[in-house]
């Protein structure tokens, strides 16, 4: 990721998980390497007050919680037990939890932003000049002497050899027409500014059923709404429940195949190639699937939801782990 030549600029556009797990990793790699570390400047672009928790991680008073749970999730690259050794150490979890732990979204927000501190202080301990710009990105040039010129609002713009988008889930653009229309929100995050926009009185309907349509209903019945709430969705059909994940290590559907498919990147990857990998994890490990009952065509979903938490319940579904 790091260029080979001296005195580089890496723009990282984003301050949110993404931005700041890979400005975490990045430390590490120019860290260890004292001449490249002093011959390096790194730019982050974040228009919030705060890196890390971006609109998903925001601290707000919803019931959020995350959608995997604490003992899946971390910063560090082969350091699978890293947020909840966080979460031990404020007391937020057993230091040998094994039953599944979910979070609230707003507490791995936290993590997330003290782990961005502790490697911006890395960084600072080992040479490497950082910089946070708070202001939005408006454009992208490239430069004829190579690298791209990054612009903003109102800071003076950068140049940069290397230029990393970390903007996570864009915001839909399908709607664009009403975003400033009342009774319209974009997006259910965070919470509690989307429960300021809706009337208690008001009839909601959300459009879709997924975990961020669940998330909306939850944060609005939270809020006090008592008028009824409509989810509304081209299947119909919430989530699939997700039962107790086995430690399992992939096979077929790994960096280096799709490397070797893809030429490195220089190729799409086809979709026959990803069918044939899953296929082979299922034969070779004898991962239980059912199409019919696990992704059905056709299903009545307050039925299918209820198949779901059975088959959860029941023990664990060991090809969610592939997922």
């Amino acid at each position: 990721m790091v260029p080979s030549h001296a005195a580089h600029t890496i723009a990282i556009v984003g301050g949110g998980a993404i931005g700041a797990a890979l400005f975490g990793i990045l430390v590490e790699e120019l860290a260890a390497d004292a001449s490249l570390a002093a011959e390096t400047r790194v730019v982050l672009f974040e228009r919030s007050e705060r890196v890390g928790p971006g609109l998903a991680y925001a601290k707000d008073d919803s019931p959020y919680v995350l959608n995997q749970s604490a003992q899946t999730m971390s910063l560090v690259p082969r350091a699978r037990g890293h947020f909840c050794a966080w979460l031990a150490r404020r007391g937020l979890a057993s230091a040998d939890a094994r039953a599944d732990l979910f979070c609230a979204r707003r507490t791995f927000g936290d993590y997330v932003e003290e782990h961005f501190a502790d490697a911006r202080e890395k960084a600072r301990r080992a040479g490497i000049a950082v910089s946070v710009v708070r202001d939005e990105v408006t454009a992208l040039a490239p430069r004829r002497s190579g690298g791209t010129r990054v612009s903003t609002h109102a800071h003076a713009p950068i140049d940069a050899d290397l230029v990393v988008l970390a903007l996570g889930h864009l915001p839909s653009t399908r709607f664009a027409h009403l975003a400033d229309a009342p009774g319209f929100v974009a997006t259910p995050y965070p919470g509690d500014a989307m429960c300021a926009r809706v009337a208690k009185d008001a009839r909601v309907a959300v459009i879709g059923s997924g975990l961020s349509a669940i998330d909306a209903v939850l944060a609005l019945l939270a809020a006090g709404r008592a008028a009824p709430i409509t989810m509304a969705s081209r299947s119909g059909l919430l989530p699939a429940v997700r039962g107790p994940l086995p430690q399992y290590t992939l096979r077929h559907v790994t960096r280096a195949n799709v490397a070797r498919e893809t030429d490195h990147g220089k190729k799409p990857l086809r979709w026959t190639d990803v069918v044939r990998w899953l296929r082979a994890e299922l034969e070779q490990f004898d991962l239980s699937l059912a199409w019919d009952r696990d992704f059905p065509a056709h299903a009545e979903p307050l039925a299918y939801y209820e198949a779901q938490v059975a088959a959860a319940e029941h023990g664990p579904r060991p090809w969610q782990a592939i997922g």
